[in-house]
């Protein structure tokens, strides 16, 4: 399970060098980002599936200490044949996804409107609202869509043109890159991007479980409980897709890296995290300050 882990994170690597590279250089355009994105996937499955034939016929014909493999040495070793399902992981990531679904396509609760001045809540059924929910989503959209149009860094104010220091580049740089590739209208589907993004942290968290050696049910249990995390118009959660749910998601990468006493993947993911969140970087560095692994 911990290939899942290994894809994952050279997937979010390499899109968000890509994104940083081309927009840099104004090439930030569809027809660029989709040969690079198709090329990496080939190039990835070559070297997971040599890797893994290369990695059995290295351990039976050298028995001294050889050259690992490019496929071992990256951990992708994939082998067709040894796959595993489990079931209840994608049970998991099903369960998620469609809950999280209803929170923007069936809303069934109670619900503010920022205008309104009683600060009442009305009843919402089977509501669909396709838009962001939080502010900070907000102005996200606005330079992930200036991003795309203007094919360059988000680093300008949509509104006046002007220089924007934006602190949070490498989480709006990557979101655009993502919109881009998968032709998302940046406003009307950012919602898709939250859900897919916030279901793939739960589906971490069992992931984490799992390689810890906790049982596949208490770890679906534990990790769909996630889900009743609350969220609000002042204190953003798993209804959001903000900077923190990327930090998170390569803290919970780095955490499964961790369990398997791989220190070097472990702090290659806490770097990317602290990239795109670096509030988190206190709990990045706790686990390396203080690893009883050695």
């Amino acid at each position: 399970m911990i290939k899942f882990a290994y894809f994952l994170l050279y997937f979010i690597i390499f899109q968000i060098l890509l994104a940083i590279f081309t927009q840099f250089f104004g090439i930030f355009y569809f027809w660029v980002v989709l040969p690079a994105n198709l090329f990496f996937i080939l190039a990835l499955l070559y070297v997971s599936l040599r890797g893994g034939s290369q990695a059995d016929a290295a351990i039976q014909s050298h028995p001294k200490p050889h050259p690992k493999p490019l496929g071992l040495t990256l951990g992708l070793t994939l082998k067709p044949q040894r796959l595993k399902a489990d079931w209840v992981f994608f049970a998991v990531a099903i369960i998620s996804v469609l809950t999280l679904y209803q929170v923007h396509y069936n809303y069934s609760g109670e619900y503010g409107m920022v205008n309104d001045r009683l600060f009442q809540y009305r009843q919402a059924k089977n509501m669909q609202y396709v838009y962001p929910y939080f502010s900070d989503e907000w102005y996200a959209v606005s330079l992930v869509k200036e991003s795309i149009n203007s094919h360059s860094l988000p680093l300008k104010n949509p509104f006046d043109n002007s220089f924007f220091p934006n602190l949070e580049i490498f989480f709006h740089s990557f979101i655009a890159e993502i919109m881009l590739l998968f032709k998302l209208d940046p406003l009307t589907q950012y919602a898709v991007l939250s859900i897919f993004f916030n279901a793939l942290i739960i589906v971490l968290a069992y992931l984490l479980l799992r390689i810890n050696n906790v049982s596949k049910f208490s770890s679906a249990a534990a990790s769909l409980s996630i889900l009743y995390i609350a969220s609000s118009s002042n204190l953003p959660g798993i209804w959001n897709l903000l900077p923190f749910t990327m930090g998170i998601i390569l803290f919970l990468i780095g955490g499964c890296f961790f369990a398997e006493k791989n220190i070097k993947m472990t702090m290659l993911s806490f770097l990317f995290g602290a990239l795109f969140y670096p509030p988190l970087i206190i709990f990045f560095t706790l686990p390396l300050l203080f690893n009883p692994r050695g």
